[in-house]
């Protein structure tokens, strides 16, 4: 119903079909459903991740006039602010985490890793950054090493993965939908 009301053209019809959503959304009132999980946040959302890479291949891989090409057009460097981060109910409405932290870096697989790992997150659990992690056989990979060559310097020291895990977790709570899930267990 989302996509019929962004996509038309016709105002009645928009309007139709915003009316049948929200009888349909609020029909959980007389029969409660199953969840009330909306806008794709579920632990077993199988999409999200697979657009995040092709946005990402887009972005490494598309020339200036927007043509995929077989090898990386430009450089990449991230800055991931995580000062203040949330946690819990996002990405509409969540919880500030005070993390105190930046995460920099020249693969976008790697700083999804490490980030992925200092919220205290299995890295194998959340299905972006495993995804991305094997996916040096595709055609244009995001990512050409293996987990154990991400390095990791934290406050001046440099860290393998593993090392990094052991020492840090900012231990952030997912999205209620999310727990048990992807949590680390150490």
């Amino acid at each position: 119903m989302h996509d019929r009301i962004q996509s038309s053209p016709i105002l009645l019809i928009k309007f139709i079909f915003a009316v049948i959503k929200n009888l349909n959304w609020n029909s959980k009132k007389v029969v409660p459903f199953k969840d009330d999980v909306s806008e794709a946040m579920w632990s077993g959302n199988d999409t999200v991740w697979r657009t995040l890479l092709d946005l990402n291949r887009a972005a490494l891989y598309a020339d200036k006039k927007g043509n995929m090409c077989d090898t990386i057009q430009r450089k990449y460097f991230c800055i991931l602010d995580g000062i203040v981060g949330g946690e819990g109910d996002g990405p509409i409405a969540p919880d500030a985490k005070h993390a105190g932290v930046l995460i920099a870096g020249f693969n976008p697989v790697a700083i999804d890793t490490v980030a992925t790992t200092l919220m205290g997150f299995d890295v194998a659990k959340v299905r972006l950054v495993e995804k991305s992690l094997q996916d040096k056989n595709r055609k244009m990979p995001l990512f050409f090493g293996e987990k154990t060559s991400i390095s990791v310097v934290d406050n001046g020291t440099k860290k393998d993965l593993n090392q990094f895990a052991d020492d840090r977790n900012l231990h952030f709570k997912p999205h209620p939908s999310w727990l048990g899930e992807i949590e680390r267990t150490q």
